[in-house]
């Protein structure tokens, strides 16, 4: 028994191996011009600007590519963290950043530490630099440190805390006290007027 299942589990092997290279040769050449918007699609724009010669640009989308990736595919407390509202400014700041980079040296502009201050400009505003600012820095590290300074610091921290603290909307608060009314008083009905005839 033992040497007729011995050629088996080879011939089994090779046919394993041989099936596995045809299946990557298919998935690399399916690479060179995808149809179903796949991972390897993404991929793409990164390889031909490297074949261009442009490294810096290609390095940027790299970036974005990384990032679309980890939020996508992240395990455990990393992916808890992407998807978290400080991961979730994180990880728009970072691809805005790469895109804004990206843009720039496609569209043939050279590189420069200005450029890298522009782009981390756009990114800051297109991850909604209020927000950010208050998910990556205000909540998670200024408000811990505002409790390990001096007394006479509160109302200077006060102050920081003031400019992000979330103000109540005029409307939102009309809108609530108007719907406290209506459940407070329900109304009954709708009753036809009274005719004198």
């Amino acid at each position: 028994m033992k040497k007729l299942l011995a050629p088996l589990s080879v011939g089994l092997g090779l046919l394993g191996v041989l099936l596995t290279g045809f299946f990557v040769s298919a998935q690399a050449g399916q690479s060179m011009a995808p149809e179903d918007g796949s991972l390897l699609d993404m991929a793409r724009p990164i390889f031909d600007e490297i074949m261009k010669g442009h490294y810096i640009a290609s390095a940027a989308l790299t970036l974005v590519l990384s990032v679309a990736l980890l939020k996508r595919y992240a395990p455990g407390k990393l992916g808890t963290f992407v998807h978290s509202d400080a991961g979730g400014s994180l990880s728009t700041l970072l691809m805005s950043f790469g895109g804004a980079l990206a843009t720039a040296t496609i569209g043939g502009a050279p590189w420069t530490w200005g450029m890298m201050w522009t782009a981390g400009g756009v990114a800051v505003t297109a991850a909604g630099g209020y927000v950010m600012f208050k998910k990556l820095i205000v909540e998670p590290i200024l408000k811990p440190l505002s409790k390990k300074t001096p007394a006479w610091m509160a109302p200077a921290w006060g102050l920081v805390f003031w400019l992000f603290d979330k103000k109540v909307n005029e409307l939102e608060a009309a809108q609530k006290a108007g719907d406290a009314a209506v459940a407070a008083n329900p109304a009954t009905g709708v009753t036809p007027p009274a005719t004198d005839l």
